[in-house]
């Protein structure tokens, strides 16, 4: 992976970086709306690509936060078991490829 530190104007941020990810991968077909609730494809494929954009444990992360972030875009924050990793994940939708992570931020602590 090819990662590049970007700057940040956010007080919260300790690190910021971008990188040469490829979308995820996806199940669902079709036109896309993003489907914010517990438990669904979409929740299911952003945390995925989250995890392996943060190297966060999948299994052990917890999501924080998952917002909307414009047109076929969301942002969402998870965390390790014990909070000492917490990320900001910007994600952009690609039909048929799934979701494709932007841009990771460190946080000090969670946030929107």
């Amino acid at each position: 992976m090819n990662k590049k530190e970007v700057e940040s104007s956010d007080s919260n941020v300790v690190e910021a970086f971008t990188a040469d990810w490829q979308p995820v991968g996806t199940e669902q077909t079709g036109p896309h709306t993003t489907n914010y609730d517990d438990g669904s494809q979409d929740r299911k494929e952003i945390k995925h690509a989250a995890a392996m954009a943060t190297g966060l444990d999948e299994n052990n992360m917890t999501t924080y936060w998952v917002g909307n972030a414009g047109d076929q875009k969301v942002t969402t924050t998870v965390f390790n078991g014990n909070q000492s990793e917490i990320y900001r994940v910007s994600l952009t939708w690609h039909d048929g490829q799934g979701w494709q992570v932007n841009k990771v931020e460190k946080l000090k602590e969670p946030a929107h």
